[in-house]
């Protein structure tokens, strides 16, 4: 299963979903695609003992590009600075609270499991919860 999630990570950054009637501009979705994956980069690095599993890091991507990403800025609710900075937060949060939960456990690995539990659990405390994007 590691190498499905792998290659799905790999080919959905390379080749993003077409199959959806809401797009953004190439420019748009590379943008939101490489902050995303620039994140998960950065906190694997500073966080090094325990792994993101590839499951963990693909369910991270779609999350955040189609359910949050691609709605928002079609419906013109925010820019995509701003947007991308609440992404940047929301994940640093997400895998900072699972990393508390994962760094004595064992194996010391992030799966999406983990990452939904997270969610779950700080939902309150995200940039995604916290505006009231849909509420309208």
């Amino acid at each position: 299963m590691k190498i499905i999630y792998e290659n799905l990570f790999s080919n959905y950054i390379t080749y993003p979903l077409d199959i959806f009637p809401y797009r953004l501009t190439t420019e748009q979705d590379s943008d939101i695609i490489t902050t995303i994956t620039n994140e998960l980069d950065r906190i694997e690095k500073l966080h090094s003992e325990v792994e993101i599993r590839p499951d963990a890091k693909f369910f991270i991507l779609v999350i955040y590009h189609q359910m949050i990403a691609i709605p928002l800025l079609n419906e013109g609710k925010q820019k995509i600075n701003s947007l991308k900075e609440y992404i940047r937060e929301d994940i640093k949060n997400l895998l900072d609270k699972a990393y508390e939960q994962k760094h004595s456990s064992d194996p010391k690995e992030i799966s999406a499991h983990t990452i939904l539990n997270v969610m779950d659990a700080q939902w309150n405390n995200l940039n995604l919860a916290k505006n009231e994007w849909w509420n309208s």
